[in-house]
This record gives structure tokens, C-alpha cells and sequence, in this order.
């Protein structure tokens, strides 16, 4: 059931395909996405504000171009329904939730976390942004892949994608 979702981000086109959208009792939708790996490391990932995935799909998803989505959907996002945005765990079969309260939830195993998931996240990407937008390209220095796996709770499987990457690490 994914579609494609699309919008802006500070002007910035962006796209993704969500892997799924439940409607929840009471005109709710929670945007899922399922990984393979167990839920304790997203619940950290999204307690410590460091997610963008699904944040940036619950901005599409409220903010963006409708004219993608089904037309049920279509009608909920245009009518303000409160949207959630969830990890489901393939390893475990758990789900951890943003955005919504644990009353969404009555009848299901499922960890609500408080607080934006990407408190810290977006500040950082518009910084990205912005310092690309000035014609800077900063390059990863080699304390990157602590800090990522230490404090944001993200492995940083890109730094595996190239040996040149890890050659350009200052």
C-alpha cells in the first residue's frame, strides 16, 4: 500500500514513499514505515529528536501536493486530521509512534513517544541547506560516525557506501 508523497522543505522540492497510512478511530492517519531491524533503536532515534524519514513524510503528508494520494486520503489531509508518524519493527513485530496519544492507541502494543521526533533532526538539515545553498559542501571529519551511532542513535550506512568517502574524512 506505499505511495508517493511530495512537497516542499524550505523551498526544496522533496519526494517519498511512505510504506503505508492506517486511519485510526476518530479521523486520525499514521504514516508507517516498516525497517528491519528491532524497535529499541528507533525509540532512542525518535526520543533524542533525530528523526527525518518519517517526519519529513507528516510534512508532505499535511503540507504538500495532495493530488498523489488516494482520494479518502485526500479528503482526510484536507480536512486537518490529526497525523501521526510510526516505525514498525520487522525484527520484534513492535511499533514505536510520534504525534499521537497513547489514547490513539487503546487496544494495541505500541510505544507512543512525547515530543517532535526531529526537534534536533530539521535544525541540522537546515543548516545543510543553507551552507549548500552558499556554495559549501562540508565534508564529514572523522568523529562523524561516533557521534551519529552515540548521540542520534543512527547507524551511518553511507559512510560504508564508497571507500573514497572515508578518504575524504578529515
Amino acid at each position: 500500500n506505499g505511495f508517493w508523497m511530495s512537497g516542499a522543505l524550505d523551498d526544496l522540492p522533496i519526494r517519498g514513499l511512505a510504506d503505508t497510512t492506517l486511519r485510526l478511530g476518530d479521523d486520525q492517519l499514521l504514516v508507517v514505515d516498516f525497517k528491519k531491524a528491532s524497535v529499541s533503536k528507533r525509540r532512542t532515534q525518535l526520543e533524542r529528536g533525530f528523526d527525518l524519514q518519517t517526519s519529513l513524510y507528516r510534512i508532505m503528508l499535511t503540507l504538500g501536493d495532495l493530488s498523489n494520494l488516494p482520494p479518502a486520503l485526500q479528503e482526510l489531509v484536507g480536512g486537518g486530521c490529526p497525523t501521526g508518524v510510526a516505525y514498525f519493527t520487522l525484527n520484534d513485530g513492535r511499533a514505536v509512534v510520534a504525534h499521537l496519544p497513547t489514547e490513539a492507541f487503546p487496544d494495541a502494543d505500541v510505544e507512543v513517544v512525547s515530543g517532535d521526533p526531529a526537534r534536533e533532526s530539521m535544525p541540522l538539515l537546515f543548516e545543510r541547506l543553507r551552507q549548500v545553498r552558499e556554495g559549501r559542501v562540508p565534508f564529514n571529519r572523522t568523529g562523524d560516525e561516533k557521534w551519529f551511532n552515540e548521540q542520534a542513535s543512527i547507524t551511518p550506512y553511507a559512510l560504508d557506501g564508497s571507500p573514497l568517502i572515508r578518504l575524504y574524512m578529515l
